[in-house]
């Protein structure tokens, strides 16, 4: 009886230390696989040729002349001061939401002659492949901080190259406009590329900018041969929905490094922030695989929850990337019109609907309803649109003013002529 009381008192510790051991083991194996997981879909996510960690973007490795940063540096200070005074103007006109007077035409040649050569080094730096940031820091709050004083300038670069693009339209040189206008462009495609989902709206906002800015071209007259090609190989060279699965990918070390998204919890333990970190780490991943168009058609975007609920958390990165994924959506159905319109232009402006230019392309298409582009003549030239989210087409008039219902191109007389009748 004494050695079995004594080989109780040995043994059951024994197995408990045993059992312990065997739950430590098992611990240390799920956080391990944990952790394996999360190296594996940050290595899957580094594989793009646009950076991904915050790290990656010092640009040592890129020569000078291969970085567009270069020059954007060079001119930073003038491109500035130069943006501001055209804000300001814009701001302060009498009219701004007529068509531009001459004397308008005049104000805008007195801020932008004297800076033309910048303007000119600016367009041509725009073919440069690469936007790489050089860092002062390694701090992800600095990294970032930067990236958005980066932003703020570039917001100023922006407004110079497409003021320049709308004076030498009003001057009557289209094929200079268009050169700005595509400059201003592939500035924005670059722009759009830089980590995190707030740059590839503002990024992708700006560039449709641009799309404007060739549509009022086109609108205008007839360009030469080597215009209409770089309108088209600008529209068909450019994947917007690569560059928002980037973006999302993106997001990760930006949501994780700089907002912060997953807030440490002082009762948490290492196993459950690293299944924390693997679970909105899936859910991105989730997002950037996401198809958003089928077929030539766009997918319904799964619901987005209680607005209250999308301000904690990682639910503020994914609000971003919904916000981005329609900003996408958005670019696609103009990148459809404004092919729509150039082929319109190039068989000689003439066309009183979409039947006459005889469209058989993939993109010729509505991407929210599946059937035709919208084509509806104006007094002023074709108006060309799609139907939009709610997927009814609502005339092509009012609903294109802010293109939140309908979303297409028109003439700037045409919008001009709609904002005046919806303020009365």
């Amino acid at each position: 009886m004494n050695f079995r009381r004594q080989a109780i008192k040995f043994f059951v510790p024994l197995a408990i230390a045993g059992l312990a051991f065997v739950g430590i083991w098992l611990a240390l194996q799920a956080r391990r696989n944990n952790s394996v997981t999360i190296v594996a879909m940050q290595e899957e996510a580094s594989r793009f040729e646009i950076p991904i960690h915050l790290k990656d973007l010092d640009n040592n490795s890129i020569p000078d002349e291969e970085n567009a940063f270069t020059d954007f540096q060079k001119w930073r200070k003038q491109l500035t001061e130069v943006g501001k005074a055209l804000f300001r103007a814009e701001y302060e006109s009498e009219s701004p939401d007529e068509f531009p007077t001459a004397a308008d035409v005049s104000n805008l040649e007195t801020l932008l002659n004297p800076h033309q050569q910048m303007i000119e080094e600016m367009i041509q730096a725009a073919s440069k492949k690469h936007l790489r940031i050089p860092q002062k820091s390694d701090k992800p709050d600095d990294v970032f901080k930067e990236l958005s004083d980066f932003q703020l300038d570039y917001n100023m670069a922006k407004w110079v190259l497409l003021h320049n693009a709308r004076l030498q339209l009003l001057q009557g040189r289209l094929d200079e406009s268009v050169r700005c206008a595509i400059a201003s462009m592939k500035w924005s495609e670059k722009f759009a590329q830089l980590p995190g989902a707030e740059f590839f709206l503002f990024g992708s906002a700006a560039r449709l900018a641009g799309v404007d800015c060739l549509a009022n071209a086109l609108y205008t007259g007839s360009l030469n041969q080597e215009s209409y090609a770089a309108i088209e190989s600008a529209l068909l060279n450019y994947d917007t929905f690569e560059v928002l699965r980037s973006s999302i990918y993106s997001e990760i070390p930006v949501s994780i490094d700089v907002k912060q998204v997953l807030l440490p919890n002082p009762a948490s333990t290492e196993s459950s922030k690293e299944n924390e970190e693997k679970k909105f780490i899936s859910e991105m991943k989730s997002k950037a695989e996401l198809k958003l168009l089928v077929d030539g058609r766009f997918i319904e975007l799964p619901e987005v929850a209680d607005a209250s609920k999308q301000l904690i958390g990682s639910e503020l990165s994914l609000l971003s990337v919904r916000s981005a994924q329609l900003v996408a959506m958005s670019a696609e159905a103009r990148r459809r019109c404004l092919l729509a319109l150039l082929e319109w232009r190039r068989e000689g402006g003439t066309a009183r609907n979409l039947d006459d230019l005889d469209l058989v392309r993939p993109w010729a298409k509505d991407p929210w309803d599946g059937g035709p582009l919208k084509f509806r003549l104006s007094d002023f030239g074709p108006v060309i649109y799609v139907v939009g989210e709610n997927r009814v087409d609502d005339g092509g008039e009012k609903s294109l003013i802010d293109r939140v219902i309908d979303d297409g191109i028109l003439p700037i007389q045409e919008s001009i002529r709609l904002n005046g009748a919806s303020n009365q």
